[in-house]
Order: structure tokens, then C-alpha cells, then sequence
């Protein structure tokens, strides 16, 4: 099932055909970006994965994200290099 990820000014909105999730920035306590996914920890304990093949413009996503996490003052972490 393929979700839709919209960044707005204050959370993130996750849609796919069943449900609509919104997560608050605030909730962020680690980003890491690896060569195919980025990986969002938040403090609930849940992390959301985003493959990076379905992002239309990653450059700007990657920018996006760490000014975000400079904002927040939590880790961005990179890892391209990761292997399973």
C-alpha cells in the first residue's frame, strides 16, 4: 500500500486509501538518512520510513530536513553506506 507524505509548516501528513495520520515536528527525536530510505524516529516509539525512489525531488527533501532538525535541535544522522 503506497502512502502519500505531505510536509507542512508544523507536522507531517501521511495518507494512504484507509487513514490519514498527521505527526507534530515536536515529536521528532532523530532523523538518519540512508542511500534508499530516510528514517524518522519520533517519541512514541514509532519510526516512518521513506523510500527515497518515490520522492520526486530529494535534494530539497534532504535540505528540508535538516534545517528541520537544526530547528528541533535533535540529530540527522547519515548513513549512506548502510547495508542490511
Amino acid at each position: 500500500m503506497q502512502s502519500h507524505i505531505i510536509f507542512k509548516d508544523s507536522f507531517l501528513e501521511s495518507k494512504d486509501i484507509t487513514r490519514e495520520v498527521k505527526i507534530n515536528y515536536s515529536v521528532f527525536i532523530e532523523i538518519i538518512q540512508i542511500s534508499t530510505h530516510y528514517i524518522i524516529n519520533v517519541a512514541s516509539g514509532e519510526t516512518l520510513i521513506i523510500a527515497k525512489e518515490y520522492i520526486k525531488d530529494s535534494t530539497k527533501l534532504n535540505v528540508f530536513l535538516k534545517d528541520l532538525s537544526n530547528k528541533l535541535a535533535i540529530e540527522y544522522k547519515t548513513d549512506v553506506d548502510w547495508k542490511r
